[in-house]
């Protein structure tokens, strides 16, 4: 990037996230979520995410190991399964391949990394969110990765959607969604920002948005992670940003540094739900609707 050599890093992202990693959001190899590392486990792994969503969208039902069956969910066909997701949503849901590298659950010629599955669960969330505000909705999401649930989010028709986060997540951002979405779905940095489109900013550009300008804002997996200054930072223009709803998923690893005791003093925040992430175990997600004076 310092040397201006754009060949080498294309070069680069093409194989960004070819090996293990601990954690980091940013790639979709196989990464820390698994203690075991057969890829038989992995596999089952992500599978365990996508029956969850069926189960949350009423596909199937929710196993009861009081009263059986239990376990037998996890036995449909993975194909079948994806297609009654795709009907119900009316959208596909698998990724696309060759941006970056990816690791992931065979469904067909297409793969399923567990992130996917995050992002798919999340982008329903914010289209049934969505159905409670006036006109198109405008999402704001924090901290978003290489932008994996916006992608999705643009499947379902929310395609107003900014992305903040740090300058070199900025660029792992853009050569994914561009290459996701074509150079008329995304804006980035210095260009004009159009509305119908998934716009990548860093994270400074925040303070300079206007009162209301969001009708929801996301923040997955890194609020509770963050210094307590960009914590208040970012409280305070969620506030001030969204008239309507935030969306926490975060896990609260850290307690009592969570979310929950970052917001549950502040008047401008009413906590509507909270309750266990379905698709991901340890996570909690949590929604608070917005009182912006």
């Amino acid at each position: 990037i310092e040397k201006g050599e754009a060949k080498a890093l294309a070069d680069f992202l093409e194989n960004f996230g070819d090996a293990f990693v601990w954690f980091g959001g940013v790639t979709t190899c196989v990464d820390g979520y698994n203690r075991n590392l057969n890829s038989s486990q992995v596999a089952l792994s992500y599978w365990d995410g996508l029956v969850r969503i069926a189960e949350y969208l009423g596909l199937l039902g929710v196993e009861n190991p009081e009263a059986g069956p239990w376990g037998e969910a996890l036995h449909h066909d993975v194909e079948d399964l994806v297609d009654l997701i795709e009907r119900r949503l009316n959208v596909s849901i698998l990724p696309p391949l060759g941006i970056i590298h990816t690791d992931g659950l065979e469904v067909g010629d297409g793969l399923l990394h567990y992130r996917h599955v995050n992002s798919l669960y999340i982008a329903i969330r914010l289209r049934e969110l969505a159905k409670s505000t006036s006109g198109s909705v405008r999402v704001l999401e924090i901290g978003g990765g290489i932008g994996i649930a916006s992608m999705y989010a643009h499947r379902l028709a929310i395609d107003d959607y900014t992305l903040v986060d740090i300058p070199i997540t900025n660029l792992l951002c853009g050569h994914y969604l561009l290459n996701a979405l074509g150079s008329e779905g995304v804006c980035l940095l210095g260009e004009d920002l159009r509305s119908r489109a998934v716009k990548i900013l860093p994270f400074w550009k925040t303070a300079e948005f206007t009162r209301s300008e969001f009708d929801l804002c996301l923040n997955q997996d890194s609020l509770n992670e963050l210094d307590e200054k960009t914590r208040l930072f970012y409280k305070n223009q969620i506030a001030r940003l969204t008239p309507h709803y935030f969306l926490s998923v975060n896990h609260e690893c850290f307690f009592p540094k969570t979310v929950n005791r970052l917001l549950e003093s502040e008047q401008s925040y009413r906590l509507i739900s909270r309750g266990p992430y379905w698709p991901r175990s340890g996570y909690v997600e949590e929604l608070y609707s917005l009182r912006n004076d």
